[in-house]
């Protein structure tokens, strides 16, 4: 196996696992990276030889000694690769969590660890796709919660606070918790996880406080209305969305950002509109991504377009977002005064 001094020390410090079931191509993970595995062959003989025989021969007497344990016709080499996290969402969103009263099939649910062994991801890289996709743990599975499912404890949970005299900039979890479980019978695990989900980063959890993030919880109810109808006049939308939440929420056209598109009505181009268009909803391969994108519009200006491709960069070089803009785009400067347009390549 070639590798270099870092990912050396990366090996020795934590140690690696190859993954991969008989259909795969195999990859090695450390406990941050991801590698595609490639056998190459080698037009020079190696001889490999037993530990301390090659100081032995090289800096040794004349009359050293060095036994040939065996010869390599070729070496593994290793590529810095994208995660595979095809299977990961498969296995967690076959079995949406849909409240207390379902019924899954247990056998269809999956745990930490036979998702750790089956995804083609390193832990870090793993964490990271698990809590973007919103995966708990319920009853020892991991469970993605249905969207209608979320949203309906999200609106509880907010009323809840309110009926329960709570800042929501201070919403204590034990007390949202036992108010839900009595009154709604909404589990614990579930209550969590949408205040993990909703709430400002640097959130007091271990304090059991929680600072609900205005904005995200804004935009999912602004994704309620939008999965409702796909098109609405924006001033429209803006007031339905303002009714259904409760008094001092943000309403604004920029937290629609990835969720709809703004542009002019045809038939009446003074006349805003919001088109419904999720960026959770579109393919996650890159290449199926900007097809799609393409297919909705020729050409983008950066403020529409970066919702829906700063998503795919999963922290390896060939997802950083220049890297995929110069991949699957080609920039457009209509005029030197604008912003430039991005069209398909």
């Amino acid at each position: 196996l070639e590798v270099d001094d870092a990912l050396l020390d990366a090996i020795r410090e934590g140690g690696v696992v190859i993954k991969g079931g008989d259909d795969d191509e195999a990859v090695l993970c450390t406990r941050d990276v991801t590698y595609a595995v490639k056998r190459v062959d080698s037009t020079n003989t190696m001889w490999l030889l037993r530990p301390g025989e090659r100081e032995a021969l090289v800096g040794g007497r004349e009359d050293s000694v060095a036994r040939v344990a065996a010869v390599a016709n070729s070496h593994l080499e290793l590529v810095e690769v994208a995660p595979r996290l095809e299977r990961l969402r498969a296995m967690l969103l076959r079995h949406p969590y849909a409240g207390p009263d379902e019924a899954p099939d247990a056998a269809g649910l999956v745990g930490h660890a036979a998702v750790r062994a089956s995804v083609q991801a390193s832990d870090t890289q793993l964490s990271r796709a698990l809590r973007q996709l919103g995966a708990f743990e319920l009853d020892g599975a991991l469970r993605v919660a249905s969207s209608a499912y979320q949203h309906d404890v999200l609106n509880r949970l907010v009323w809840t606070a309110f009926s329960e005299g709570y800042e929501l900039s201070a919403v204590p979890e034990v007390g949202v918790c036992e108010a839900m479980n009595k009154d709604e019978a909404v589990r614990s695990e579930m209550v969590r996880h949408v205040l993990l989900e909703f709430s400002e980063p640097d959130s007091d959890v271990l304090g059991g406080t929680w600072s609900l993030d205005l904005g995200k919880v804004a935009t999912a109810y602004a994704a309620e209305l939008v999965a409702e109808k796909p098109r609405w006049a924006l001033d429209q939308l803006l007031a339905e969305w303002k009714e259904r939440m409760p008094e001092g929420m943000p309403v604004s056209a920029e937290l629609l950002r990835g969720l709809a598109l703004l542009e002019p009505r045809k038939e009446a181009p003074d006349v805003m509109e919001a088109k419904a268009f999720c960026e959770a909803a579109l393919p996650r391969a890159p290449a199926q991504r900007f097809a799609a994108l393409f297919a909705e519009r020729a050409r983008w200006a950066w403020e529409d377009l970066g919702p829906y491709v700063e998503p795919l960069d999963v922290g390896t070089p060939d997802t950083k977002t220049d890297v995929l803009l110069m991949r699957y785009t080609r920039k457009i400067q209509p005029d030197a005064d604008k912003p430039p347009l991005y069209g398909k390549r």
